[in-house]
């Protein structure tokens, strides 16, 4: 009796440990998105927001910030964002208010005033969700392996 529950604690382990790779395929994903950082002006908070794949956004001057030049698009590592690829204007220009454009990668997008580009800081955070892994399956797997050969020696030992 005691050879089958071993063997049927040595299957089980080994179907515990195959079970993560099939499922790690097949993980639901969410919705895509790209992550747009607004700083309408020097000084002005940095708005951080969430955009869908294909979503539509809005970009207003504030006119309590003085004259408006006008909107400088950067990727997200700070590098000058290329039109058509980076992204695409839907109504506007660049130098108008509003803008509408559809983001096809993480961007910065900054509002200048009065003759003075906006300064930003580039921020490495990224907003993913955290990562699954097999750790708790190891960790299992490891007791049972340890609970197997505990059960081996202690048979052993009551042999003698």
């Amino acid at each position: 009796m005691k050879k089958i529950f071993a063997i049927v604690l040595a299957v089980v382990l080994v179907m515990t440990l195959s079970v993560s790779v099939f499922a790690a395929g097949s993980s639901p994903e969410g919705v895509s998105y790209y992550k747009v950082q607004i700083i309408n002006g020097n000084g002005a908070e940095t708005e951080t927001i969430k955009v869908p794949v294909g979503d539509e956004i809005t970009l207003k001057a504030d006119p309590d910030k003085g004259d408006f030049d006008g909107w400088e698009i950067y990727k997200a590592d700070g590098s000058a964002a290329v039109k058509g690829k980076d992204y695409d204007i839907v109504s506007g220009s660049l130098n108008g208010s509003p803008l509408v454009i559809i983001p096809s990668a993480n961007l910065i997008i900054t509002g200048n005033y009065d003759g003075e580009d906006t300064d930003f800081e580039i921020d490495n955070g990224e907003a993913t969700s955290p990562q699954t892994g097999d750790v708790a399956v190891y960790a299992l797997g490891a007791v049972m392996v340890l609970a197997l050969a505990g059960a081996a020696v202690a048979k052993k030992q009551l042999a003698k």
